[in-house]
């Protein structure tokens, strides 16, 4: 029903006019200038199931839903202030106590006479069911958005998916694969060994069982890894290993946790041959060039070597020359001559130790790990580069720490990282005067309970600060004919021992440079 603006009826005809509203099929409601009810229809009674006194005034604005109150409100005072027409959605109590959606109209009645405002006419249809059909359409409109969004959604998830690198797949929190690219599902074609039955349904996990029951090593790694990121135990874990075949291919396997209720892992078999093949001919190349170190520092070890290997080899044909004079008299001396033999047989044993030492460390090999005490280590560098202090005047003195642990590495290699060291200490004091302070110290301490330190200071000429972040790289060097290879070489083989190296200068000039390395506990602890 449309109301448009209306005058007030006289009084003669407003019982004809209530009678005429009583026999309308909507909702019809009149209000006074003060906002007050005045009236209701019949339909309106009967549809609130109240009696008309409890309507009047703003009794009935208490079937009003609590969630629409405010709005209403607003919207009442505004039109009554603006004496214009309005029109509002709300929900009212019904006498059943249902809550049924209206459609409210009103509009402002004037006098005839005087155009004076007297208040409001309104009418009110029922439109729960278009409402709940305006909700279904907007509910479907939703799930549409949201179905093609989530089409959408996989679609580009699936090509995220197919273009990952690497043989991918995802496992459930069992373990059994649930998808998977396609460059896996050639990995588990023509790969050899556990993963060639790895499609999708399969148990993943299972076949690492029994490859490892079957005696394979890094399937049984792969299992313990596997099982700790699906039991949230561990953030994730890699491992590499190598497929036997004709090329022998090494792969890097990575399991990453799905952050998720159901869980479940991300599983990636990454192909790194061509690296892994790099770093051993990186290492390779390493051993080369610490081999021509090695000999370049003992050609320059020459002069002193031969000084000191001649000494014991004077002494033995002195002492045989003297003994075979004894004989050729005739002369009865067993003890002097017995003396006379121990010696030749310690100076021939001491020519033997350094002829020994030189073939050991001119020998070209592989990275051996062993236990090593430090405090030995030093005297045998020491030993091989006496003579050569005392050629150079240069004095050396050995500082021992007690009850040091022992260290896991190459001996050869650290011989050449303390040789190189000590050399180049000796070097830096070659040309200073002799004032009694010169000398070399070579001194070994406990760092921490991981660690001990092995320290070579000299007192040189030191190293200039704009240097000292340079002196490790290759190729760098403070000596006009050096190769710069020297501290480089020291740098990657104490780094490969898991230690470290650095350089400070003296308060009483010169400078030291201090190896640490850890212990053998620390070493085994780390590699594992």
């Amino acid at each position: 029903m449309n109301f448009s603006t209306l005058s007030m009826p006289p009084q003669a005809d407003e019982d004809r006019f209530r009678a005429l509203m009583d026999i309308v099929p909507h909702l019809v409601w009149m209000a006074g200038p003060d906002k007050r009810c005045i009236y209701f229809n019949h339909e309106w009674l009967k549809f609130t199931g109240r009696p008309v006194a409890k309507e009047l005034g703003h009794g009935w604005t208490d079937n009003i839903h609590v969630d629409d109150v405010k709005r209403w409100v607003a919207t009442y005072e505004q039109a009554f202030q603006a004496h214009r027409p309005f029109s509002i959605e709300y929900r009212l109590r019904r006498h059943d106590g249902a809550y049924r959606w209206l459609l409210h109209t009103a509009n402002p009645m004037f006098s005839r006479a005087k155009d004076v405002f007297e208040g409001y006419i309104g009418a009110c249809v029922d439109i729960t069911d278009r409402k709940s059909v305006e909700e279904d359409l907007r509910e479907a409109r939703v799930k549409f958005r949201a179905e093609s969004e989530l089409r959408t959604n996989e679609a580009l998830l699936r090509a995220v998916f197919a273009s990952l690198y690497g043989n991918v797949a995802v496992v459930d929190r069992e373990g059994c694969i649930i998808s998977a690219n396609g460059a896996w599902t050639q990995f588990a074609r023509y790969t050899t060994g556990f993963s060639k039955e790895a499609c999708l349904g399969a148990n993943y996990l299972d076949m690492c069982r029994r490859a490892a029951a079957a005696g394979d090593r890094s399937a049984a790694a792969a299992v313990n890894g596997i099982e700790s990121v699906l039991l949230a135990h561990a953030p994730g874990y890699s491992q590499e290993y190598s497929c036997p075949s004709e090329h022998g291919p090494w792969y890097e396997l990575v399991i990453v946790p799905l952050r998720r209720p159901e869980g479940g892992a991300l599983i990636f078999h990454i192909d790194v041959t061509s690296r892994v093949r790099a770093e051993g001919e990186a290492q390779r190349l390493r051993n080369e060039l610490s081999h021509v170190t090695r000999v370049s520092i003992l050609g320059e070890l020459v002069a002193s070597l031969a000084h000191e290997l001649n000494q014991p080899l004077t002494a033995i044909l002195s002492n045989t020359q003297a003994a075979l004079r004894l004989l050729g008299k005739g002369a009865s001396a067993p003890a002097e001559l017995r003396e006379i033999l121990e010696d030749i047989a310690m100076d021939d044993q001491r020519a033997g130790e350094i002829i020994r030492r030189l073939r050991q460390l001119t020998r070209k090999g592989e990275f051996v790990l062993q236990h090593i005490d430090v405090n030995q280590l030093v005297r045998e560098v020491y030993g091989l580069l006496e003579s050569d202090s005392l050629i150079r005047r240069v004095p050396m003195e050995c500082r021992f720490g007690p009850d040091l642990p022992p260290v896991l590495g190459d001996r050869i290699q650290l011989e050449q990282v303390l040789l190189n060291l000590m050399v180049n200490g000796l070097e830096s004091m070659k040309d200073l005067p002799q004032d009694g302070n010169l000398r070399l110290v070579v001194s070994t301490r406990r760092a921490s309970e991981a660690s001990i330190i092995v320290a070579v200071k000299d007192r040189g000429i030191g190293v200039t600060p704009d240097k000292q972040g340079s002196i490790f790289k290759p190729f760098f060097s403070t000596k006009p004919d050096g190769m710069g290879m020297g501290l480089s070489i020291c740098r990657t083989i104490v780094l490969a021992h898991n230690g470290r190296i650095g350089v400070s200068n003296n308060p009483d000039g010169g400078a030291t440079f201090e190896v640490e390395l850890p212990t053998t506990r620390e070493v085994s602890s780390g590699s594992g």
